[in-house]
Parts: C-alpha cells; sequence; structure tokens
C-alpha cells in the first residue's frame, strides 16, 4: 500500500503542477481505501501532502469504484465551496 499511495501522491503532484497548481493551492483531500492508513498517513500523505492537509484529510473505508484499485484519491482547490443544505 505504501507503494500505491506513493504513486498515486506523484500522479496527482504531476496534474496539479501541469494545471499550474501547487499543494498550497488545494483546499480539499480526499482518500478512499478498505486498507489500512496508520502508516500510509504518517510516512507518505501527510509529508507529501504538505499545506494541504490544513483543512484536513477525510478518509473513505471504502474500495475505489475501479476494480483492483486499492488506493484513489482525489483533490480540489477553490476559493468558494458551497455545499448543499435542506434550507
Amino acid at each position: 500500500m505504501m507503494e500505491k499511495s506513493s504513486y498515486v501522491l506523484g500522479v496527482m503532484s504531476e496534474r496539479l503542477t501541469g494545471l499550474g497548481g501547487c499543494w498550497e493551492s488545494v483546499t480539499a483531500v480526499d482518500v478512499y481505501t478498505a486498507q489500512p492508513v496508520d502508516v500510509l498517513l504518517e510516512k507518505a500523505l501527510l509529508p507529501g501532502l504538505g499545506s494541504a492537509v490544513r483543512h484536513g484529510l477525510p478518509l473513505f473505508p471504502t474500495r475505489p469504484p475501479i476494480v483492483d484499485i486499492e488506493f484513489e484519491m482525489d483533490l480540489r482547490g477553490v476559493l468558494t465551496e458551497l455545499t448543499g443544505g435542506t434550507g
């Protein structure tokens, strides 16, 4: 899992750079995996995400929707995030 999460983090870094962004502009990172993540958080994700984790790091304990993928991550950076309510 360490290798998989490091690979995904690298891909996300490349995509972020390709879009002209940086980790400082990321306002949300979500992680999806059914595997234990305690070591991943400490050794790979938290150091690799830098200041992007200041907004938290939601973990969704589920298998990603693609067969044979054990770790998925998404991220975004917005100026204002509106969430739906019931009002």
